[in-house]
């Protein structure tokens, strides 16, 4: 199923490919190279943006696991950061995770709308009405992945933007106005660290001792 070997030199630098075959939960093939360059781990899925990324780091130019903010000498073990243009490929990318995970999450708050619904019609036309017994029965509001109010159907709970279970709609997204496009249109960067810190000296018949340390920075856009 996988093929695993040297593929090409770039620079003097070792390009090794994985190829997976197609087969079992994958439609096609599809290869992942990847390097050690300058004493950084490179992957990508296309050679040519990976043999850019080699060019790159040669230059001095490419991704560093040290921020120039950071203090001199130490360094995470684990680092991603991500960055692009408005709209570009990896905000859509990252735009559909988060739909996919908003749809997941979004099943108990449609059980929630529908025993309101379901429960007493006679409010479903009043917006206040139906909010302030959400929040007297249950403590919240239910809403939709994009943060409007559910609707009743004759097929049941309905999404004014994905429609019902059994007449479900496919909008465009990341969806205009929902909090994941807001979201996404304000965020220009995220870069997350993760690191071991020493704890001090333990005493003889202990382990060393680490915490882990995690920090998250957010580059937001102007309005």
């Amino acid at each position: 199923m996988f093929t695993w070997g040297p593929w090409a030199t770039h620079r003097g630098v070792p390009i090794v490919r994985v190829l997976v075959k197609s087969g079992g939960i994958f439609n096609g093939d599809f290869a992942i190279y990847y390097a050690l360059a300058e004493g950084a781990l490179l992957a990508s899925l296309n050679e040519g943006v990976l043999r850019w990324a080699i060019d790159a780091r040669a230059l001095g130019k490419g991704p560093s696991s040290l921020d120039p903010n950071d203090t001199p000498g130490v360094a995470p073990q684990f680092t991603l950061d991500l960055g692009g243009a408005k709209g570009g490929g990896i905000w859509t990318g990252l735009g559909w995770m988060l739909e996919a995970a908003s749809l997941d999450t979004a099943g108990r708050s449609r059980s929630t709308a529908e025993a309101l619904l379901v429960g007493a019609p006679e409010r479903a036309g009043d917006p206040k009405a139906m909010r302030d017994l959400a929040r007297a029965y249950f403590g919240a509001v239910p809403l939709t992945p994009s943060g409007g109010a559910y609707g009743l159907a004759k097929d049941g709970v309905r999404d004014p933007i994905r429609g019902t279970r059994h007449a479900p709609v496919y909008p465009e997204v990341p969806v205009a106005g929902s909090p994941v496009a807001k979201l996404l249109a304000a965020l220009a960067r995220f870069r997350g660290e993760l690191s071991f810190d020493d704890e001090g000296k333990p005493a003889q018949s202990r382990r060393p001792q680490e915490s882990l340390h995690a920090r998250v920075k957010l580059g937001l856009r102007s309005p």
